[in-house]
């Protein structure tokens, strides 16, 4: 699901921030939209955000990652596959995410098996369909200040 706020930007045009939830962990994803550009805080894959993106003929998106938890990141790889891309998030995700240990999520996936034993959902399944293990290149990292 997609929700849509628009808000005027001060000089007679206007931009859109879409919210989408990513199912298996309530992990949100945002896009602002304006002028033929995105730019995509914490990405997962969704069908809708694509949709959207098509429609409003996005080709670039600058991606921000708030921290760089499996969660916030799955669908990373899809979008700098699809679109010319940037990164941007802190130094220490960085290089956490250009690290060999990096490829191996384990908290995510421990949780969501244990929320599947106990609720008796396929949380850990969804998760392992969309989620792709790689090293990830910045473009753009900054220090926590």
């Amino acid at each position: 699901m997609v929700n849509r706020f628009q808000f005027g930007l001060g000089d007679g045009s206007f931009a859109t921030i879409y919210r989408s939830i990513y199912n298996p962990v309530k992990s949100n994803m945002y896009i602002f939209i304006s002028s033929g550009e995105a730019v995509i805080i914490d990405p997962n894959i969704s069908d809708e955000a694509a949709a959207l993106l098509e429609e409003n003929k996005i080709h670039r998106v600058i991606i921000c990652l708030t921290h760089e938890h499996h969660d916030h990141t799955s669908g990373l790889y899809w979008y700098q596959e699809h679109f010319d891309s940037k990164l941007i998030c802190q130094k220490y995700g960085a290089e956490r995410m250009g690290s060999k240990k990096y490829l191996r999520a384990m908290l995510l996936p421990f949780i969501l098996g244990e929320e599947d034993k106990i609720n008796g959902t396929n949380k850990l399944e969804e998760f392992e369909k969309v989620f792709v293990p790689r090293q990830y290149r910045t473009d753009m990292s900054y220090e926590e200040e």
